[in-house]
């Protein structure tokens, strides 16, 4: 059974113009290397690195503008549900950018996103990584330590 989310973003992707930023950004998501990303959450979520560069794009100037940097925040307990067929676990973790001087609200907050999801029919495990600000997802168009 195809991922439902995954199908939603090609379709998504389909339906916007061609060369659009909001196309290449689906594309680039749907294509991203999200095997480095889990690592890099991982690593920063354990805090054996300080900070991660990331890049990211939303609708409504939502996104960085851009690579920026962000360092670990508090992160969220791990959250486990069930859904057509597949058993989910998804955490979160705020992060912080470097360059801002002033807090933001939790309501405001720029969070990273790790949801992996096991097939409980065969038994296959995806994970991926995925970000948003308060509660306005983003597109994760690249993320590097």
């Amino acid at each position: 059974m195809p991922d439902p989310l995954r199908s939603s973003m090609i379709r998504l992707a389909a339906s916007l113009p061609k060369g659009s930023s909001e196309r290449k950004a689906l594309l680039t998501v749907l294509a991203g290397d999200q095997e480095e990303w889990v690592k890099l959450y991982d690593k920063l979520a354990s805090r054996q690195l300080k900070t991660v560069q990331v890049e990211a794009t939303g609708v409504m100037g939502g996104g960085t503008k851009g690579l920026r940097t962000f360092r670990a925040g508090r992160r969220t307990k791990p959250r486990a549900f069930s859904m057509r067929g597949a058993d989910f676990i998804k955490e979160g973790m705020m992060v912080i950018p470097v360059d801002e001087t002033t807090n933001r609200s939790p309501g405001a907050a720029y969070r990273l996103w790790k949801s992996t999801k096991t097939d409980t029919m065969s038994g296959e495990v995806t994970t991926t990584i995925s970000m948003s600000i308060g509660d306005m997802g983003i597109m994760l168009k690249g993320m590097k330590p």
